[in-house]
């Protein structure tokens, strides 16, 4: 979990310190949120169960020994 929090905060600093990098994110994420209203719902659906199947993959790989 530290590690998680401390990769989100690298990547946000990073992101507050580079106009260039900060447009590229969000010019990125705009051009996603178009593609998947212009495919909806079928993309929404797909994104449901890619978020699904990552959760059992993440619980699965935790219930393995070490």
């Amino acid at each position: 979990m530290l590690r998680f929090l401390a990769w989100g905060s690298m990547s946000g600093l990073f992101l507050v310190i580079s106009p260039k990098l900060r447009l590229t994110v969000t010019t990125a994420l705009d051009s996603g949120v178009n593609g998947m209203t212009a495919n909806a719902p079928y993309s929404y659906i797909g994104a449901g169960f890619l978020v699904i199947a990552i959760f059992v993959f993440s619980l699965y790989r935790g219930a393995q020994p070490s």
